[in-house]
């Protein structure tokens, strides 16, 4: 993993001594601390690449996100064939919870809250405050992270009709969908600083 400083300078935060595949990558609102998975472990290191914590053993672990503070590193973890979804606070990373039932996770607006698509199910759900609700809200296929995106209460996710993949926007106040782009690409991200 390599970082572009604002001034232009590039540093290599990431040097892996074997043939690793990041899997999926997450960066903290603020810029300061990176999440990666690399075939089924999980890492987490400063933008100085200070390595803060690396998982071991035999579960896998997939999809890191951070909370929209960035105090809080959430990811789904494979227990005996079930997956699940725990978090770690970023000031106590030797605790992990187990939270609930879930594959893929985005925080949402709010503390404690997540939206969680569960392995193999099309329904969005959304857990708060320890509790879960089903949304009604049907995301289609949604196999990793970067096929949606939940921003307010506005979903863009990837659908595909009679096999061409679409960027769809769905407005869950006013439950309203419409077809934004075709894609090439089952994956996307948005700049959501902007609007």
């Amino acid at each position: 993993i390599w970082l572009l400083k604002e001034n232009g300078e590039v540093i290599q935060l990431t040097d892996f001594k074997t043939s690793y595949k990041i899997s999926y990558l997450a960066i903290s609102s603020d810029g300061k601390t990176i999440a990666y998975t690399t075939d089924t472990q999980i890492h987490l290191l400063t933008a100085e690449g200070e390595e803060l914590f690396s998982s071991d053993g035999d579960v896998v672990y997939k999809n890191p996100v951070f909370s929209k503070d960035g105090e809080t590193l959430y990811y789904s973890i494979n227990y005996d064939g079930s997956w699940r979804v725990e978090s770690r606070n970023i000031h106590n990373l030797d605790t992990p919870i187990n939270l609930v039932k879930g594959h893929i996770i985005k925080p949402c607006d709010g503390i404690n809250c997540l939206y969680i698509i569960h392995y193999n199910d099309p329904i969005l759900y959304k857990w708060q405050n320890g509790a879960i609700i089903n949304t009604g809200i049907n995301l289609g296929n949604i196999q990793s992270p970067d096929q949606f995106d939940i921003s307010g209460n506005i979903i863009h996710y990837v659908e595909s009709v009679e096999g061409e993949l679409y960027l769809k926007q769905y407005d869950m106040s006013s439950k309203n969908s419409r077809s934004i782009t075709k894609m090439s690409s089952p994956h996307f991200s948005l700049n959501n600083e902007n609007g």
